[in-house]
């Protein structure tokens, strides 16, 4: 058993203290390695200073998920805001999730005066292959062809979460405006869920597929409603029959009405960003590992060189003296 033990104890002070073969070390190998803590250095700094600055050295990971179907478990478009002279009349999925405040019951056409906000439960969606119960925003089109403006979020640190909003605005502005058609709201999730910095942020942008914006009365909800809830300007909402704020009495379908669909994306994309510091020390164990092969092929490229240059004068040494 003694044997044994000894015998494995060696084994192991073996790996613990390793033989230092001082006839192998070469000046190549010692420029190598200072050229090696160097390097190690330079590209520190390099890592830290493009992640602490704007995080484009980070890395992501893009996935997919299907946009929610059911109305029990909807999503938000980005806050909205009204800029068509003549107002606008908001169909609404009637979500039954979420906060419902202002919500009337029996009504899904809501009109909301030019500069006004769009409340936050009629943005709220889910996907649908019907276009008529979907979101619609229905106007007047002989002053303005746009409907609405929406808040656009970019995420500008990747490593931080910061963003820059294009708040929503007036007709005249430069905020995001939706054309009248049709047209799909692609949602774009960016997150950090581990490390120093966790935050998630949801980024809309949208992209017209139609410009024809038609109204069809039997198929437009609003054009049909006798009575619609009323926005008011401190968020309030009334219903009302008011034929200065209903369609009902009006030929929405003539010449001047016009409307536009937004339909979500049917997938959302998710992009997941990876922790710098976690990050750094992968992306560094992958290039230490890198430089030390390469180095180890430099030298064993080098020790081949001086093999083949000292062989020939070895056999001419053995041949003079024969």
């Amino acid at each position: 058993m003694n044997s044994l033990t000894n015998m494995l104890k060696g084994k192991v002070d073996s790996f613990a203290e390793p033989h230092i073969d001082e006839n192998t070390k070469s000046t190549a190998g010692g420029f190598l390695t200072l050229l090696w803590y160097a390097a190690a250095v330079g590209w520190t700094i390099y890592y830290i200073v493009g992640c602490v600055g704007s995080g484009n050295l980070l890395t992501t990971q893009t996935s997919f998920e299907a946009f929610t179907e059911s109305q029990h478990e909807t999503m938000m478009f980005p806050p909205m805001r009204c800029v068509n002279p003549g107002g606008c009349w908001i169909h609404s999925m009637n979500a039954t999730d979420g906060d419902a405040t202002g919500m009337l019951d029996g009504v899904d056409c809501y009109y909301v005066a030019d500069g006004g906000d769009v409340p936050a439960f009629a943005r709220r969606v889910w996907l649908t292959p019907d276009p008529v119960e979907g979101f619609s925003v229905t106007f007047n089109a002989t002053p303005s062809f746009f409907s609405v403006s929406y808040d656009q979020v970019r995420v500008t640190d990747l490593r931080t979460g910061g963003v820059t909003t294009n708040s929503r605005g007036g007709l005249k502005d430069s905020s995001p405006k939706i054309y009248q058609g049709s047209a799909l709201m692609q949602l774009t999730r960016i997150s950090q869920s581990g490390g120093i910095n966790q935050y998630s942020a949801d980024s809309w942008a949208s992209v017209t597929t139609s410009t024809f914006g038609g109204v069809t009365a039997p198929w437009n909800r609003c054009c049909k409603a006798k009575v619609v809830g009323l926005v008011n300007s401190d968020g309030t909402i009334v219903p009302t029959e008011d034929p200065e704020y209903t369609l009902a009495d009006r030929r929405c379908d003539k010449k001047g009405f016009s409307q536009t669909t937004l339909s979500p994306f049917p997938t959302i994309n998710k992009v997941q960003v990876q922790d710098w510091l976690t990050e750094g020390f992968a992306q560094f164990g992958g290039i230490s590992s890198t430089a030390t092969l390469f180095a180890l092929l430099v030298l064993w490229a080098l020790k081949k060189l001086e093999d083949t240059i000292s062989k020939p004068s070895t056999n001419a040494a053995v041949s003079h003296e024969g």
